[in-house]
């Protein structure tokens, strides 16, 4: 077990690394007051502080840990936001085949709503597809 978590550990702290070196490279850190304001976002979407707190407890983590993935998210997405786009064609097929699952109600927000789903999916793609070259790219050394 301590071998496997190790592993795991180490490289997830690698690939934190490898996204955070290609951030700073491109000017897309994450701000402190964008971090934060994410954090904002999630505790209204869960209910408020106590709730969030509670989810992170449950999962084991911590605001540290959280606002870390934040951080690696938020680098991620600044990084690959303006390769990822999105047609008004795109949005409108899913909107027309997710509908029943939407949150959103009104057309508007559902625009907005199929946009950021669609966004989100094409940053994952493009970053799975970019992280690997970064990867075998990158100068590791574990001692």
């Amino acid at each position: 077990l301590n071998q496997q978590f190790r592993t795991q550990l180490l490289n997830q702290m690698i690939n934190e690394k490898i996204i955070l070196d290609e951030a700073g490279k491109a000017n897309a850190v994450p701000s402190d007051a964008e971090i934060n304001k994410k954090i904002t976002d999630l505790e209204a979407s869960v209910g408020g502080t106590q709730v969030l707190d509670s989810l992170l407890a449950q999962q084991g983590q911590t605001r540290l840990t959280l606002k870390d993935q934040i951080k690696v998210q938020l680098a991620i997405s600044k990084l690959y936001d303006k390769e990822a786009t999105v047609s008004a064609d795109e949005v409108t097929k899913y909107i027309a085949e997710n509908q029943a699952t939407m949150q959103a109600t009104d057309s508007a927000k559902q625009l907005k709503e199929a946009e950021d789903i669609l966004k989100q999916q094409k940053i994952s793609q493009i970053f799975s597809q970019k992280f690997q070259e970064l990867r075998q790219k990158a100068d590791i050394k574990i001692f």
